[in-house]
């Protein structure tokens, strides 16, 4: 069967707060919002993820988990979350190499990495040979055809097609 990549950039975070450091930052009222309209987004597409593999910084720590409580309350399946440090400012190399040592080879159909920019759009690209903008809380659908998560670090190229780019301000406006 084949598989569902889901790619999120975090939502909006605050900058209320300049004392903190980037890696800190919390999400605002736009952001928290933000995170539980795109998780009932893909609750009603029929694409809640098995796993979400986040960032350890706040916003995306704080993404990954309202929109896993926004599932909960949806009565989806389990969704477990997975804190990556290395995905922290990442390069999109850095999500393959932990995607492809990280997850089952059965099991997981619906896949999220959760992280920041540039690094999620770069991976956009490095899958799809597609360019696309993602600004805060913007998921991008692509499938990967093939049975098995295995051997994706020696197969990213050209077996993942963008479907669909989701922008929380077209979709809830």
């Amino acid at each position: 069967m084949p598989k569902t990549l889901l790619v999120m950039r975090h939502a909006k975070s605050s900058w209320k707060k300049p004392n903190l450091s980037d890696h800190q930052r919390p999400l605002n009222k736009r952001g928290l919002g933000d995170a539980v309209r795109m998780a009932r987004w893909l609750y009603d597409q029929n694409l809640v993820p098995q796993h979400i593999l986040h960032s350890s910084a706040a916003r995306t720590t704080m993404t990954g988990t309202l929109m896993n409580e926004r599932f909960e309350a949806l009565d989806a399946p389990h969704v477990t979350l997975t804190e990556i440090d290395d995905f922290y400012l990442a390069k999109w190399k850095v999500y393959i190499d932990e995607l492809s040592v990280r997850l089952p080879e059965e099991g997981a159909d619906t896949v999220m990495v959760l992280g920041h920019c540039p690094g999620v759009e770069d991976l956009v690209e490095a899958l799809t040979d597609q360019w696309v903008t993602m600004p805060t809380a913007t998921v991008a659908r692509l499938s990967y055809n093939e049975d098995s998560w295995a051997g994706l670090k020696k197969n990213h190229r050209n077996h993942f097609q963008l479907e669909d780019l989701w922008l929380p301000k077209e979709i809830f406006d």
